[in-house]
């Protein structure tokens, strides 16, 4: 086991993809940001993903790009019937954002580095995870958050 490492956790962009509004953070170990390609392939996910996202949703979401030590990984939440939180992972074990792959059920769901940014964002401002609470808060929330 290696000794603990901080990570670096940033928001990086608003974005706008179709209806959608999503938060893209990035998280990266040893470096400040995580590496530009992995943001592009993260934005390019989120798109296919949105583009199939369950009926009821409420075209808010976040997305992270984890740059990590031994994989990347991209994750993209997004809210739908009124409450439950969608969560899709991709993840390189090569640590390739070219071979990002949907994860299967034996890989991981979330990294514990993910768990401060899907807490975070999932209840921006609020103790509460309504998606009407979070799509409001989102609005007004500047890109500092």
């Amino acid at each position: 086991m290696e000794a603990y490492e901080p990570r670096s956790f940033r928001f990086i962009e608003l974005l706008t993809l179709g209806d959608w509004r999503m938060k893209l953070y990035g998280i990266a170990w040893r470096r400040e940001l995580p590496r530009a390609h992995l943001l592009e392939a993260a934005k390019r996910i989120a798109a296919e993903v949105l583009r199939n996202a369950v009926p009821n949703n409420d075209e808010v979401g976040f997305i992270g790009a984890h740059d990590g030590r031994k994989a990347c990984l991209v994750f993209v939440d997004y809210w739908g019937n009124e409450d439950e939180l969608f969560h899709r992972v991709f993840l390189s074990r090569s640590n390739d954002p070219d071979a990002l792959a949907p994860a299967t059920s034996s890989d991981l769901s979330v990294c514990v580095w993910d768990l401060h940014l899907n807490r975070s964002s999932a209840l921006p401002g609020s103790d509460t995870s309504c998606a009407r609470q979070t799509h409001l808060t989102f609005m007004v929330m500047s890109p500092t958050d």
